[in-house]
């Protein structure tokens, strides 16, 4: 038998205070995990920014675009498999961000090293988020840590898990529980005082997935926005009948229209 069972929790985000900055990431050859040596699933790759900074990573293949996955594939057939992939991926530059700080792994040293952050502005944020670099340098120097133990992001991550909250909120909630993103973010955070079950994080993926969670928990409403060039959806608070989600997007759609009214006019 099922049981419903409701359990106080507390959440808590936490800004840290973290430098971004935009590299590219280029293929340079693969990885081969124990178990895996006849037919890895990880490329390595290395990972360069403007300012002269180099680190290799291990790349998923399912990182790549999807028309270089098979032929990437066919290339452990040959003898230099290293080379023949890397040639292959030689005209492909994958956008990354990274960042060189350290992950804080007590709760004391989280604290010390971050501020208290509203997560629900957070999400916002995010969901009007342009996928240009200094957009995206900008969103992430403002709220820190993107996803804890690793200094890097790739812009096909980012886009992945916003386009995933869009269409959750905007959907009937099953679509996102049926999704990855659903589950609490595995953080090892827990309190020696009520309400005991805690999620403190200073990682926005955690925070953006977690808000979602709660917010379609509680069977809140969204709609999208009606300025095309924006789409976000936003929370629906009451029965008055709205469009927009700021007051920003109904003026600049009003003004819009005005122009489009006095150019149909002018022209006849």
């Amino acid at each position: 038998m099922a049981h419903e069972i409701q359990i106080p929790t507390s959440f808590e985000f936490r800004t840290a205070r973290i430098k971004w900055e935009p590299a590219l990431a280029t293929v340079i050859g693969w990885i081969r995990e124990p178990g895996e040596r006849e037919n890895p699933v990880h490329l390595s790759a290395e990972i360069s920014t403007a300012s002269g900074h180099k680190r290799n990573i291990g790349l998923p293949l399912g990182g790549l675009p999807e028309k270089y996955r098979k032929r990437s594939l066919e290339t452990l057939k040959t003898k230099l498999a290293d080379d023949a992939v890397k040639a292959l991926c030689s005209d492909l530059q994958l956008r990354y961000f990274v960042h060189d700080s350290n992950t804080y792994i007590r709760d004391s040293e989280l604290r010390q090293h971050s501020q208290t952050s509203d997560a629900w502005q957070l999400r916002d944020d995010f969901l009007g988020l342009k996928s240009d670099d200094e957009a995206i340098v900008a969103f992430l120097n403002k709220w820190g840590r993107w996803i804890p133990y690793r200094n890097f992001v790739d812009l096909a991550e980012i886009s992945a898990l916003q386009a995933a909250v869009k269409d959750a909120l905007i959907s009937p909630a099953k679509v996102w529980f049926r999704s990855r993103y659903a589950s609490p973010p595995a953080i090892n955070s827990r309190s020696a005082e009520f309400p005991y079950f805690v999620i403190l994080t200073d990682a926005c993926e955690a925070a953006i997935r977690t808000t979602t969670t709660i917010d379609l928990l509680r069977e809140l409403k969204f709609k999208e926005c009606a300025r095309p060039d924006c789409a976000k959806p936003f929370s629906v608070t009451s029965k008055h009948e709205r469009s927009y989600c700021t007051t920003y997007c109904a003026h600049l759609e009003s003004v819009r229209r005005s122009r489009k009214s006095a150019a149909i006019q002018r022209s006849k």
